[in-house]
């Protein structure tokens, strides 16, 4: 193991969540990021069909079952192959980038139509020069808010990741546009030194709607 790859894990190692998560069973500690947005903004229900896009390794995944139960539908997309959730026959994953022009019909395909629920934890590979890494990071939020318009049923809701930055405020402009309600939203599962936040949208509305939208920021603990 290099040292850089020991520091992380020394590090990680370390961390509240990261203990928590491996206590729990949860594949990664970003499940609670989910887990704390969810309970806060009612995103998940009991029954519903969700779409997660970056689905690696699968700790979102596992969240979202605890929520949606034996009547729910899980599709999990991730360019990585999953491992698989034997368990579970309402899991399904899928080996494949967002960007391939067949992800909509793929989708509607295997979810059998229209879905409640897209969530997304897409992430660039990191550069470390913040205004690339920032259009990597947006550029994946937009082609999953193109993918979540075409896939939800009216009044779904959508859940992504961005980084906080001028360019994510020119996208939450999109999300309000596509949605009733749109919220900022900063988990406390997300490490203090990280830029990442995540916009939620509530009710997706037709495209000629006119809607009011709620702007707000939330501190999740």
């Amino acid at each position: 193991m290099g040292k850089k790859n020991s520091l992380w894990l020394q590090k990680h190692r370390k961390d509240h969540y990261f203990k928590l998560a491996k206590e729990r069973g949860y594949r990664s500690r970003s499940a609670f990021k989910l887990l704390q947005i969810s309970r806060n903004c009612n995103l998940l229900k009991q029954g519903k069909k969700i779409v997660d896009l970056g689905a690696s390794p699968g700790g979102w995944i596992q969240v979202a079952r605890n929520f949606v139960g034996d009547e729910g539908f899980i599709l999990g997309i991730d360019k990585k192959p999953l491992n698989p959730f034997f368990r579970y026959e309402n899991i399904e994953t899928l080996e494949m980038d967002v960007n391939d022009d067949c992800i909509f019909d793929t989708i509607l395909e295997k979810a059998h139509g229209k879905v409640d629920v897209v969530i997304s934890d897409l992430s660039p590979s990191v550069s470390g020069a913040r205004s690339l890494d920032n259009f990597r990071q947006i550029d994946l939020a937009e082609r999953a808010l193109e993918i979540a318009k075409k896939i939800l049923k009216k009044n779904g809701n959508f859940l992504v990741k961005v980084f906080d930055s001028p360019e994510s405020q020119d996208f939450f402009k999109k999300v309000k546009r596509s949605f009733k309600k749109a919220k900022r939203i900063k988990p406390d599962a997300s490490t203090r030194k990280s830029s990442e936040i995540f916009f939620i949208g509530l009710n997706l509305q037709p495209s000629h709607s006119i809607n009011q939208f709620e702007n707000e920021f939330i501190k999740l603990k």
